[in-house]
């Protein structure tokens, strides 16, 4: 089995009972969606199974030795380099760990940021569709109105 499949099997198995916030489908349908537009850009076998596993070890109790273990370096690599700080008691704040978070990223490899670009795009994609206050924030006017949102 490539390493592709095996992430996305790996992906499925791990995130089986987990549920997208506003649309209720698998969670599974987001980590395929981005790994889809990973592979459509070309990015190579390693980066795709990096997108499949992407958000299973910070919603997932896998761990970085699991991934490393299963996928080796190059895979682990990206995938801890996407994997969001987490809460903890005594630690930093939301907007701490998303600051953090930022400069992680912006340090990482250029895969992991292909990665991520194709992550905010799945994401941004569902809560337009299924947000009507987030879609208004974004177009700067109603519901369904983007056109604020190209002319900016």
């Amino acid at each position: 089995m490539n390493i592709v499949d095996k992430a996305r099997k790996f992906a499925e198995r791990a995130h089986r009972d987990q549920k997208r916030k506003y649309t209720g489908e698998p969670c599974f349908v987001h980590l395929d969606e981005v790994a889809k537009l990973c592979a459509r850009h070309g990015c190579n076998k390693k980066t795709v199974a990096a997108a499949y596993l992407h958000d299973t070890i910070e919603d997932q109790p896998v761990t970085y030795e699991d991934i490393l273990g299963e996928f080796g370096p190059g895979v682990a690599s990206l995938v801890i380099a996407l994997t969001d700080t987490p809460a903890v008691d005594g630690g930093p704040n939301r907007e701490q760990r998303k600051k953090l978070d930022r400069e992680r990223l912006a340090l990482a490899p250029r895969e992991a940021q292909s990665i991520k670009c194709a992550d905010l795009i799945s994401n941004t994609s569902s809560i337009v569709r299924h947000d009507p206050a987030f879609r208004r924030h974004l177009s700067g006017g109603e519901a369904g109105d983007t056109d604020g949102a190209y002319a900016r």
